[in-house]
């Protein structure tokens, strides 16, 4: 079955990166699939100015999201507490939320990929700036920090790879990759699956995070679980052709 914009449910969205578009980061990287958008830009590791990001023992990490008017601005998303949907247009609260949901899961995620004894008392923040918004987003914000993360240099303990996607109770067996915002509203079961390895060579991925809403099978979650790792493994494969590109050049 064909979906809205002629790709078949296991088919990812035109996929673009390019690394180190930001000059005064000390890393960043632009990110989409479809018309979904990502920039990332990195500062430091670096003295803080306040002293309650200081922590002498170990790194601070901090993630900024900016989500301005970017084209999903009516979108739906789920209110974890209540398992009821909301529109995120309603009042800038919800909003607010949303962006906050998104801040907490990408510092989570970001603080396993670096050795925070190594830089104690210093201070790393993460700008995420959302060009557009035409779902997947949290996967492409995840992408693009690695990627960011991959253009510092800094030493890196665990690589990261994530996806979204999800399917309809009428149809289990097909797993629909690279959700687009249309789809997020209609389709049954959605989920966004993040992937890690202890090194960048490494042919052994494991599922490290996950994030999902609705109803699904445990058999069809084993089998969206695996699809998830397969298309994350190609993801890889593009991140590194990705950072050859740039150091080629």
């Amino acid at each position: 079955m064909l979906r809205e914009n002629n790709r078949v449910p296991n088919q990812l969205r035109p996929t673009e990166a390019l690394v180190g578009v930001v000059c005064e980061a000390n890393g960043s990287a632009q990110y989409s699939q479809g018309n979904t958008a990502v920039v990332s830009s990195i500062y430091g590791p670096s003295k803080p100015r306040y002293s309650r990001h200081e922590d002498c023992a170990k790194l601070t990490l901090e993630v900024d999201l900016v989500t301005t008017n970017y084209g999903k601005v009516d979108a739906i998303f789920i209110n974890s507490d209540r398992g009821e949907k909301v529109s995120m247009a309603a009042t800038m609260t919800n909003k607010k939320r949303y962006e906050k949901y998104i801040e907490n899961i990408l510092k989570e995620i970001l603080l396993n990929c670096l050795s925070l004894a190594n830089h104690p008392g210093m201070l790393m923040l993460f700008k995420v700036m959302v060009l557009r918004d035409d779902g997947s987003l949290l996967a492409c914000a995840v992408n693009s920090c690695y990627l960011a993360l991959l253009n510092t240099g800094l030493p890196i303990k665990n690589a990261i790879y994530a996806i979204n996607l999800g399917t309809y109770n009428s149809n289990e067996s097909s797993v629909y990759l690279d959700l687009t915002a249309l789809e997020e509203e209609s389709i049954d079961y959605k989920g966004t699956y993040i992937f890690g390895e202890s090194t960048v060579d490494s042919q052994e991925l494991k599922l490290i995070h996950s994030c999902g809403s609705g109803a699904v099978t445990a058999s069809n979650l084993e089998h969206i679980t695996r699809n998830a790792m397969e298309t994350c493994f190609t993801i890889k494969q593009f991140f590194k052709l990705t950072i050859q590109s740039y150091l080629d050049k």
